[in-house]
């Protein structure tokens, strides 16, 4: 199945707009939605990457290890990058629940939501000149 450009694009835009988003967000201080959407743009650059690796549409999963197994990334990846991907996860999952909301929520500070930032800026670099 050859996927075109626009629906490349239309990924980056998205992904694009999430990490603006995240930044916004974390720079008010408000972390546990800053981070969850560091999780959706790190999610959608992996999807990117998998329709351009893969040249199909990318699974309907939010797992965001899995992604990077499934478009042949994983081995690839840096043990700070596999534990990026790990921690970002429950961030799509369990941040949207109460309970777990609250929990998580209390694990964020400045220090702990810019070190997340950082590295998934990084990730997203990397990434990025790996497709080219």
């Amino acid at each position: 199945m050859a996927i075109d450009n626009e629906l490349i694009n239309e990924w980056k835009e998205l992904a694009d707009s999430d990490l603006k988003t995240a930044k916004l967000l974390i720079s008010h201080k408000d972390f546990l939605h800053g981070i969850f959407h560091l999780q959706q743009a790190i999610e959608k650059y992996l999807n990117r990457y998998y329709i351009i690796n893969k040249q199909e549409q990318p699974p309907y999963i939010h797992n965001l290890s899995e992604i990077a197994k499934q478009a042949d990334l994983f081995i690839a990846l840096s043990e700070e990058h596999k534990d990026l991907l790990e921690g970002l996860t429950p961030y799509y999952i369990k941040a949207r629940y109460p309970t777990y909301k609250k929990k998580m929520a209390i694990t964020l500070d400045q220090k702990r939501a810019t070190e997340i930032q950082k590295t998934a800026e990084e990730f997203i670099l990397w990434l990025e000149n790996l497709k080219k």
